[in-house]
C-alpha cells in the first residue's frame, strides 16, 4: 500500500458534475454517504429493498427505487449493505445491470477477498473505506471536516498487523489513530458501549466483537492477536460468520441479551435513570438542507 494521504485540497467535486451516484443500502453507512453526497450537490439515488429503510430514505427527501433500477442508471455505484448480502446482490442485481464505464465502490474488503464482488470488464472497481461509523461521518461533514479513510483498499494490535505486512499509517488507523472508538466511547456514555455496536456495528464488526470480546487482554495478548489475525486469514471467520447469516443472526440476539446482563451495561442503566444527561437524536442529522444553502465538499 502506497504512504499516499489525500487531504481536502487534493480533492474537487467538479469530476462528479452531471454524473450519477447510487447509494445501495440506507443502513449505517449509506445514510450518511447519500446525506453527504445530496447535500454536496451531487446527484444522488437510493437502491434498496422494499423494508424500513426503503420507507426512510424517501422520508429524508431521497429518490428511492429498487436496486437493480438503481444501478442501471448510475455512474457511481457505492455498495453500502451488510457484507454476506455482496454476493448475491452484485450477481442478481449489479452485474447484469451496472454500465460500460460505470464505477463499483465498496466500503469494507471483506466480499472482495472473498470473491463474493469481482472486477468486471470495462467497469472500474475500488474500496472507500472510512474509519468511522455512520453518524460521526454525517457530524464531520456538517461541522466542515472529514472522516479517515482507506483508498484501494494499543500498541499490541498495531506491532501484530505491521509485522503481518500491513502499512504502518493504516495499522494506526485501525487500532486508534482514526478516533472512531473514541467516537464510540462518547455515543457509549449515552446509550451504553453495547448498544453503540448493535446500532452503529455492521453485521461483520458485531459477529467479530462478540467472539473475541473477553479474549483481547489475557497474559498473552500479542500470541492471541496473531491467533485472531490468523482466522481472518484463513477464512475461518468468513465461514463463521456466514453461519450466522444463514441463521439471520439469531445468536447475536442471544450475545446482545447476555451483553445487556453483564454489570458494567445494568451500572450504565442504573446511573442514566439516576441522573439526567444531555441526549442527540440522530434523526435531525440527516434531513436535507435549507434550499438555496451552499453545498460543500463531499467528505
Amino acid at each position: 500500500m502506497n504512504d499516499l494521504i489525500y487531504q481536502d485540497e487534493h480533492a474537487s467535486l467538479q469530476p462528479l458534475e452531471g454524473l450519477t451516484v447510487t447509494v445501495i443500502g440506507y443502513g449505517i453507512q449509506g445514510r450518511a454517504f447519500a446525506a453527504n453526497l445530496r447535500d454536496s450537490g451531487v446527484a444522488v439515488r437510493v437502491g434498496n429493498i422494499d423494508d424500513r429503510y426503503f420507507e426512510l430514505a424517501r422520508a429524508e427527501g431521497h429518490r428511492v427505487t429498487d436496486i437493480a433500477e438503481a444501478v442501471a442508471h448510475a455512474d457511481i455505484v457505492l455498495l453500502l449493505i451488510p457484507d454476506e448480502a455482496h454476493g448475491a446482490v452484485f450477481d442478481v442485481d449489479i452485474a447484469p445491470n451496472l454500465r460500460e464505464g460505470a464505477l463499483l465502490c465498496v466500503a469494507h474488503g471483506h466480499s472482495l477477498v472473498q470473491g463474493d464482488v469481482r472486477p468486471l470488464a470495462g467497469r472500474d472497481l475500488a474500496m472507500l473505506a472510512p474509519r468511522t461509523y455512520g453518524d460521526p461521518i454525517r457530524r464531520y461533514y456538517l461541522a466542515g471536516q472529514g472522516a479517515p479513510a482507506l483508498v484501494d483498499l494499543v500498541e499490541t494490535g498495531f506491532q501484530v498487523l505491521v509485522e503481518r505486512g500491513f502499512n504502518p499509517k493504516a495499522a494506526l488507523l485501525e487500532v486508534y489513530g482514526s478516533g472512531e472508538m473514541g467516537k464510540m466511547m462518547l455515543d457509549g456514555a449515552d446509550i451504553g458501549l453495547d448498544e453503540v455496536v448493535a446500532l452503529q456495528g455492521s453485521p461483520t464488526c458485531q459477529v467479530g466483537y462478540h467472539r473475541w470480546r473477553g479474549r483481547t487482554l489475557p497474559a498473552a495478548v500479542r500470541e492471541l492477536a496473531a491467533r485472531v489475525l490468523d482466522q481472518i486469514d484463513s477464512g475461518d471467520f468468513a465461514a463463521y460468520l456466514k453461519e450466522h447469516a444463514a441463521n439471520d443472526y439469531a445468536a447475536l440476539d442471544e450475545a446482545r441479551r447476555a451483553a445487556l446482563k453483564r454489570p458494567l451495561n445494568v451500572a450504565h442503566a442504573q446511573v442514566r435513570a439516576a441522573f439526567r444527561f444531555p441526549t442527540e437524536a440522530a434523526g435531525g442529522l440527516y434531513q436535507a438542507a435549507p434550499a438555496g444553502a451552499e453545498p460543500e465538499l463531499a467528505r
